[in-house]
C-alpha cells in the first residue's frame, strides 16, 4: 500500500503542479523519484504474484470469498485463467499479433489504416483488392476472411456477421445493439470503444476500429456519422 500510495502522489504532483513547468531541477528530481517508485511497485507486485517465492507461505488466495489452494506459479496461472474465462466469456480468439494489442506499433498502425481504407474503397472486391503479402493482408486474412465477416454473396464481396466464432458474433451483435440505441440520440463512438474493452468482450483497442468499420459498412445505408456536429458523407 505504501508503494502504490507514493507513486499515486507523485503522479498527482506531475498533473497538478504547473509551477514545475519553469523548474527544470524540480522536474528532474520528480522524474527520478517516480522512476524509483515505479521500480518499487513492480518489485512488490512481482513478489505478491510469485507464489514460488518466500512470500508464498504468507499469502492466502480467495476467489468469491472462497479460499483457493495455490501451490505455485502454475496453479496461480490456472486460477487466473479460469477467472478470466468467466469474466470475459465473450472474448473472440483472433490470431493476429500485429492487430490484437492494446497499443500498436507505428508499422502496425499504418497497416491498420491501409486495411480500413481498403475496406471502405474496395469492399466489393476479393481480398479488398490486396495483392502480395503486406502486413494488412495478414490482418485481413485472420480478422475478416477467416471469420466470414468479408465473404462472397451473389457474385460480389460484402461485409456481414461472422460465421465461424460465436464469441465474435456476440461482439458483432453488441455493436449492432449500440447502433440501435443511437436511433433517438447521437452517441460518441468512444463510448462503443470503451464498452467493447470491458467485460464480457475484453477486446484489445488495436482490433476495435476494424470491427467497427466492418459493422458500419454492413449497415452503411442505416448509419449517419457526425464529426464536430457536421454530417460526414
Amino acid at each position: 500500500k505504501d508503494s502504490v500510495r507514493e507513486l499515486e502522489l507523485l503522479n498527482w504532483i506531475t498533473s497538478n503542479t504547473p509551477e514545475l513547468a519553469g523548474d527544470a531541477v524540480g522536474r528532474r528530481e520528480l522524474r527520478s523519484r517516480k522512476a524509483l517508485a515505479e521500480i518499487r511497485v513492480t518489485e512488490e507486485i512481482s513478489s505478491l504474484f510469485s507464489p514460488d517465492s518466500s512470500v508464498a507461505g504468507k499469502t492466502i488466495w480467495y476467489h468469491r470469498g472462497i479460499q483457493c489452494h495455490v501451490s505455485g506459479s502454475r496453479s496461480l496461472a490456472a486460477l487466473l485463467s479460469d477467472i478470466c474465462d468467466f469474466v470475459y466469456c465473450e472474448t473472440p480468439r483472433l490470431r493476429n499479433e500485429l492487430l490484437n494489442r492494446r497499443y500498436l506499433s507505428s508499422a502496425a498502425a499504418a497497416a491498420r489504416r491501409n486495411l480500413i481504407d481498403r475496406m471502405i474503397s474496395h469492399g466489393a472486391e476479393d481480398a479488398l483488392g490486396l495483392t502480395g503479402n503486406p502486413p494488412e493482408m495478414s490482418m485481413y486474412a485472420s480478422v475478416l476472411r477467416a471469420t466470414g465477416i468479408h465473404r462472397k454473396r451473389d457474385d460480389t464481396w460484402s461485409f456481414g456477421a461472422p460465421s465461424t466464432d460465436n464469441a465474435l458474433l456476440h461482439v458483432w451483435n453488441g455493436i449492432e445493439h449500440f447502433f440501435r440505441e443511437c436511433e433517438l440520440r447521437r452517441r460518441p463512438v468512444a463510448e462503443l470503444f470503451e464498452m467493447l474493452q470491458k467485460p464480457p468482450y475484453g477486446l484489445k483497442l488495436g482490433l476495435i476500429p476494424v470491427l467497427f468499420c466492418a459493422v458500419t459498412l454492413a449497415h452503411d445505408t442505416e448509419i449517419a456519422i457526425y464529426e464536430n456536429d457536421a454530417f460526414v458523407p
